[in-house]
C-alpha cells in the first residue's frame, strides 16, 4: 500500500471521479492538487487513482480484462478495489485479480451508517463516503453528469440501468449525503456547476 492509500487525515482534499460525460474535460493538472483520487467504475482508467469503487462486479472484467487498463501498472500503484464481499469472491478466483487489494465496502460504515441516507446503493455516493472515511475534509466530484447512458468516452453497456428515474434517485441520495457531511465539517461539491458548501461550525 502506498501512503496515499492510508488515512489521509483531517484538512486534506479528495477528488471523486464518476464516469459521466463531464469527466472528459478533467485534466491531469487539476487532479495533481488532490491528496487522494478515487475512481468510480470505468472512471478509474482516466487517471491514476488510489482507490477504485466498483459495486458492479461486471465492470472489473470490462476494465481489467477487455480494456487492459492496468496491464503495465505495477502492483504497488494499482488502486485498492472497493466492493462487497459477494462481488469480490468470484473476481478473486481469477488470475486477473492478481496484484489488486480489496476492501469490503461495509468497512466505511463506521464513518457514515447506511441509513437514513442510503449511500450504499450507488458506487458514486459510496466513493464520497470512502473519501470522508479516509479523512478528507474537501471532496470534489467530477463527471457526475446524471443524464444519458454513455460514459465519458461514449462507452455504453446494456447492463447499466441509466434511466432518468435512476439518475433522479442518485441525485437525491447525493444531496442528502452532502447535507449530512456538511454538518460534520466536510465540504462536498459537484464540479462545474455547484458552489462550495458552507461548512458548519
Amino acid at each position: 500500500m502506498n501512503n496515499r492509500q492510508s488515512k489521509i487525515g483531517d484538512g486534506k482534499s479528495a477528488a471523486v471521479l464518476a464516469p459521466g460525460p463531464w469527466l472528459a474535460a478533467v485534466t491531469a493538472e487539476e487532479l495533481a492538487g488532490y491528496d487522494l483520487v478515487i475512481g468510480v467504475n470505468r472512471a478509474v482508467a482516466v487517471a491514476r487513482c488510489d482507490w477504485w469503487v466498483n459495486l458492479d462486479g461486471h465492470l472489473f472484467w470490462t476494465i481489467v480484462r477487455d480494456e487492459k487498463a492496468f496491464e503495465d501498472v505495477p502492483d504497488v500503484l494499482k488502486p485498492i478495489f472497493i466492493c462487497s464481499r459477494g462481488t469480490w469472491y468470484p473476481i478473486n478466483l481469477k488470475p486477473e485479480s492478481n496484484g489488486f487489494r480489496w476492501m469490503d465496502s461495509r468497512t466505511v460504515e463506521g464513518t457514515i451508517p447506511r441509513r437514513p441516507v442510503r449511500w450504499a446503493k450507488f458506487s458514486f455516493t459510496t466513493a464520497i463516503v470512502l473519501a470522508a472515511h479516509l479523512g478528507a475534509r474537501r471532496i470534489d466530484c467530477y463527471g457526475a453528469t446524471w443524464s444519458g447512458v454513455a460514459d465519458f468516452d461514449g462507452y455504453t453497456s446494456g447492463k447499466n440501468q441509466r434511466t432518468d428515474s435512476r439518475w433522479e434517485r442518485e441525485r437525491k441520495v447525493y444531496e442528502e449525503l452532502r447535507e449530512m457531511l456538511a454538518g460534520r465539517g466536510v465540504a462536498v461539491r459537484r464540479m462545474m456547476n455547484e458552489p462550495v458548501n458552507q461548512l458548519t461550525s
